[in-house]
């Protein structure tokens, strides 16, 4: 299974308050990790080497359940709590022997399960016989900024023709439509509704689970 990472950049100024605030505000939007996920964070400051600089993890609730690898300018931090973290870039000023800490509030976000599409356009709702005809299958799409990969193991097809109660249900191993899959849909009409679920997925690293699914109501048969 693929593990995707979330690399972060914390630039880290050297002089006053005003300085380390500008430093909060730059990296605002990337002030985020994510529970149960690999957390790249990458630090750098200007005048000292990566062996000069060392990451310190301080959390407002239980300290244990945070894991920190690595060492100067690249770590991996791993977390299974809610709530914020501090990330503090420690550094020794050689001339005055002073050590400083530069610190970073980060939140802890849980990760959204991607939703699905059709073909990576098509969410459900309305739509002609041919647009749903000339998709290969189902393409599901993040629902944060975070870079993580996404694997659909299986999902089913439902035709259910209008008028009719009962469904004709197709399975797929994979992300594609099958063969079988690709003929029940060429005899799409007007009021048919084509019903996409129990998708089994893994995303980021995570196992694999059912992450819905989408409906669709044939529109035109042409």
């Amino acid at each position: 299974m693929v593990k995707a990472s979330l690399f972060i950049s914390i630039l880290l100024l050297l002089g006053t308050d005003a300085c380390a605030q500008q430093t909060l505000i730059a990296n605002a939007q990337l002030k985020v990790l994510y529970r149960n996920f690999d957390n790249h964070i990458s630090m750098a400051k200007s005048g000292y080497d990566c062996d000069q600089i060392k990451l310190i993890v301080r959390s407002r609730s239980l300290s244990d359940s945070i894991t920190v690898h690595g060492t100067g300018c690249e770590y991996v931090v791993r977390t299974c709590i809610y709530g914020c973290i501090d990330l503090i870039a420690s550094y020794t000023d050689q001339k005055s022997v002073i050590t400083y800490h530069d610190t970073t509030t980060f939140i802890v976000k849980d990760i959204q399960a991607p939703y699905i599409t059709l073909g990576g356009r098509l969410r459900g709702g309305t739509c002609h016989a041919s647009v749903i005809r000339a998709m290969p299958g189902l393409v599901a799409i993040g629902t944060t900024d975070l870079p993580y990969r996404c694997d659909i193991y299986s999902f089913q097809l439902k035709y259910l023709r209008k008028g009719h109660r009962k469904s004709i249900v197709l399975t797929a191993p994979g992300p594609l439509f099958t063969n079988e899959m690709q003929a029940l849909l060429a005899h799409l009409r007007k009021g048919d509704k084509v019903i996409i679920d129990h998708v089994i997925a893994s995303y980021a690293g995570m196992l694999a689970e059912d992450i819905g699914g989408i409906t669709f109501t044939i529109s035109d048969s042409h």
